[in-house]
């Protein structure tokens, strides 16, 4: 049994059909000694293989990025563990860098996890991309 939150579930309202096989992402959780289990997101089976060579692709401005950002961002990806591969661009007037987090620091992208991200300074966009490789 798996709960389904109004917030993701209009994201996936369409999909949702009799018999339909879907793929999903889930988060476990522990409350009062029981384990639940809480639907993320979801989408069609037939983009499982696709969506499991995804990666988060979170992009900073150099210049508007504050001296503890990193460290504030290590914390939320420490917060929000799951299957995803991250990798970080550092955005500048003088060129661009991208660096893969090490595994680690693999995040489950929910909607939590972009809302802690979204308020963090200097964080432009947080997206979620194909490949995973800088």
């Amino acid at each position: 049994e798996v709960t389904v939150f109004a917030r993701t579930l209009d994201g996936v309202n369409d999909l949702l059909k009799e018999d339909a096989m879907l793929g999903m992402l889930v988060s476990a959780r522990r409350r009062n000694g029981e384990m639940g289990f809480i639907a993320e997101d979801a989408y069609p089976l037939k983009d499982v293989a696709e969506r499991s060579q995804q990666c988060v692709t979170i992009v900073l401005d150099a210049e508007r990025v504050e001296p503890t950002a990193l460290g504030q961002l290590r914390e939320v990806m420490r917060d929000h563990p799951g299957p995803t591969p991250v990798l970080l661009e550092l955005e500048s007037p003088d060129g661009d860098v991208l660096v893969r987090a090490a595994s680690e620091y693999c995040v489950a992208m929910t909607t939590a996890f972009r809302a802690a991200l979204v308020a963090l300074a200097g964080v432009v966009r947080v997206a979620l991309t194909s490949g995973g490789t800088p």
